[in-house]
C-alpha cells in the first residue's frame, strides 16, 4: 500500500490532512489494531489497500465492533465478490472504490453474455466474477497485440506491437487502451463505484488521466 499513500499526497495535496497511516503485512490475520488506531486520531475517512480478506477484516471490525460508519474508501483490488461474501452486503453498503471493466452482474451487456459463454463452455465456470471478466479483459488485449506483432514474432516485435495499441476496446472494456513507446499503462481511467446490494454500481462521469503516468499525477491532472 505505500504507493497508495504516495497517490494520495499527490492527488488531496493541501485539501486534506493525513491524521494517520498504519501498514500490514500480507499475511496479518486481520486489521483490527490499525483500525483502533486511525479511530483514536480521529480519521474522517479510511482510504484502505489490502486483499479483500484483510479488507474485509477492517470494514468488519469498524462497522460490527466499534459501531464506527467511517467511510472507506478501496482500491479495486478489494472491489469485487469476494469482499462482498466475506464483509457481507450490509457492512460492505456504500464502500467507494473504482471500477474500469464491466461488472459480473451485467449480464445484459452483449460483452459480459458472450464471456459467460465462454467460460461456461471452456471452464466449465457457471457465473462470472470480476477476476473471470479481468481474465477477459488481458486476454483480448493479448490477442491484439499478438495480432500486430504479425507472424514473425520476436521479442522486439512483440515489443512495438504493444506500444502500437490505440483506441482499442475489448469486449468487457469500459473504455478505450491506448500504449506508446513511453506509456506501457493501458488503463489510465476509471469509473467511481459503490456497492449497493452486494454489487459495485458505477456512479458519476469517466475519471480519466490518459497520456499521465501515475507516478507524476496530481490532482490538475484528474480535472482536465
Amino acid at each position: 500500500g505505500l504507493d497508495g499513500i504516495t497517490g494520495i499526497r499527490q492527488g488531496v495535496g493541501d485539501a486534506l490532512e493525513i491524521v494517520g497511516e498504519e501498514t500490514h503485512e500480507v499475511l496479518d490475520a486481520d486489521l483490527n489494531a490499525p483500525v483502533d488506531r486511525l479511530k483514536a486520531a480521529g480519521a474522517d475517512v479510511i482510504a484502505i489497500w489490502a486483499t479483500p480478506r484483510q479488507f474485509s477484516t477492517a470494514i468488519k471490525h469498524a462497522r460490527l465492533d466499534l459501531d464506527w460508519d467511517v467511510p472507506f474508501v478501496l482500491s479495486t483490488v478489494s472491489a469485487n465478490e469476494f469482499s462482498v461474501v466475506l464483509a457481507g452486503p450490509e457492512v460492505l453498503e456504500g464502500t467507494v472504490s473504482v471500477v474500469y471493466l464491466r461488472q459480473a452482474w451485467e449480464v445484459d451487456d452483449p460483452g459480459v453474455a458472450k464471456h459467460l459463454e465462454i467460460i461456461r463452455q471452456y471452464a466449465g465456470i457457471d457465473d462470472a466474477t470480476t477476476l473471470t471478466i479481468y481474465g477477459q479483459h488481458i486476454a483480448e488485449l493479448m490477442e491484439e497485440v499478438l495480432k500486430r506483432a504479425g507472424k514473425d514474432l520476436t521479442r522486439e516485435s512483440l515489443i512495438k506491437a504493444a506500444e502500437s495499441v490505440a483506441g482499442f476496446q475489448c469486449s468487457v472494456c469500459l473504455f478505450t487502451a491506448n500504449m506508446s513507446p513511453t506509456d506501457h499503462d493501458p488503463v489510465q481511467a476509471a469509473f467511481l463505484a459503490r456497492a449497493e446490494g452486494g454489487r459495485w454500481v458505477r456512479f458519476g462521469n469517466l475519471v480519466s488521466y490518459e497520456g499521465v503516468l501515475p507516478c507524476g499525477m496530481t490532482a490538475a491532472d484528474l480535472k482536465k
